[in-house]
């Protein structure tokens, strides 16, 4: 499949605007050819930095990197196609090499899931599904369906998806599709109760799909915290009355049932394909620094990727996406008031959300004023429809619950 993975990269320094279609479809380790390896990477760091992709840079960016004579050779790959067939040929070749890699590396997979004492079949579908060949989804253009795409989004029913703090909702109504919302904070300040709180509020108001990529808790921990939340109760509470047979599990279970809880850490390309998949509409991430990394990039580079990455995955899925953000150390003890550039590397995080949530504890620094015992701060950092504000909230630590405190 040598010569398969050669033309393939040909194609794309060819005509460059079908790299999309290369992305979506292959990985590094579809490719077997150190050469090709090298040339795949190569072409993926050009594409990312906005560069031109063509035979004189890669000959250029090449040399001493790949066998004498490798690139030239790759030339008489495109012989006899033309740009009017190209995506179609490129489709063929892409389609051709992920079924031969799938049948070689998919049965070992599932036989070793198959075999294990608790089968993952979510991750069996997923190799199964590797093989498939993923086209770019056509986005019809004319002015026509423009016009009509306004109608539908003036006469479309509200999302009923807010914060449920009122001073907030108010400056920023309903959140729509395609917008992100960061909520920023220090650890153990409350940003994950925060989610929570905003969840069961949602699960009440909307018949969307919503999931929850807990990438710092497993499902059981944030089942506890559910639950406190729920019942208004402390977790050791929570057990208690759950062995006594004291607490309404059932309607638990029944109003919790549009939501998913994915605990493995995934990247942002992974969730995309889940909130595809699984019909999500409302998606919680907690939290960034624990997303999935790339191998060799700087954090800077890589926060920003994964920033543009969040926002196209809101705006291509249609889903308002709440991302939790740990701050940086300027932030203190998670007492200090947040600001913007309290974020790493903020400048990209503030480019790419449309809402800015920050909180902070003032309790939690020594010899705290008595006034804050049971509060946190919480402010609209960055709202892109209007005013930003800040506002006091009840904190009960026991239960979890947080509820604004109207002056």
């Amino acid at each position: 499949m040598i010569e398969t993975e050669k033309a393939i990269l040909a194609m794309i320094i060819e005509y460059p605007q079908y790299a999309p279609i290369l992305f979506e479809n292959c990985t590094l380790e579809i490719f077997e050819s150190t050469n090709n390896k090298t040339i795949f990477k190569l072409i993926k760091k050009l594409n990312k930095e906005r560069r031109q992709i063509d035979w004189l840079t890669m000959f250029d960016l090449l040399k001493g990197k790949v066998t004498e004579g490798y690139v030239a050779g790759l030339l008489k790959c495109t012989d006899g196609i033309f740009q009017s067939g190209a995506e179609r040929w490129l489709l063929e070749k892409i389609g051709t090499l992920k079924r031969v890699k799938a049948k070689k590396t998919g049965m070992l997979e599932c036989m070793r899931e198959l075999e294990g004492q608790d089968p993952d079949f979510d991750r069996i579908i997923e190799i199964a599904e590797q093989g498939k060949l993923v086209e770019l989804a056509k986005e019809p253009v004319d002015f026509k369906t423009a016009y009509n795409e306004y109608l539908d989004w003036k006469e479309r029913k509200t999302t009923d998806i807010d914060l449920g703090i009122p001073s907030f909702d108010r400056q920023t109504d309903d959140y729509n599709y395609g917008e992100v919302i960061g909520i920023m904070a220090r650890t153990a300040v409350g940003k994950t109760f925060l989610a929570i709180n905003i969840i069961n509020r949602l699960i009440n108001l909307t018949e969307h799909k919503i999931g929850i990529f807990s990438l710092e808790m497993s499902k059981a921990t944030f089942m506890e915290r559910m639950m406190q939340v729920f019942f208004g109760m402390s977790r050791y509470e929570v057990n208690d009355k759950r062995k006594e047979g004291d607490l309404n599990i059932d309607e638990f279970m029944e109003r919790h049932k549009k939501l998913n809880i994915y605990s493995r850490i995934y990247s942002v390309s992974e969730i995309s394909r889940l909130v595809e998949k699984d019909g999500l509409k409302v998606v919680f991430i907690d939290y960034l620094q624990l997303l999935r990394k790339t191998k060799g990039r700087s954090l800077y580079e890589e926060t920003s990727y994964q920033m543009e990455e969040i926002k196209e995955l809101a705006k291509n899925r249609e889903a308002v996406v709440f991302l939790l953000i740990q701050i940086s150390r300027k932030g203190e003890g998670g007492w200090e008031v947040v600001t913007m550039d309290m974020a790493r590397n903020s400048g990209t995080i503030e480019e790419h959300c449309d809402f800015l949530i920050g909180l902070w504890n003032p309790s939690l620094k020594e010899n705290a004023e008595v006034y804050w015992n049971n509060k946190i701060a919480v402010r609209l950092l960055k709202n892109k429809r209007g005013n930003i504000k800040g506002v006091e909230c009840h904190f009960d630590k026991f239960t979890g619950r947080i509820r604004e405190i109207e002056l």
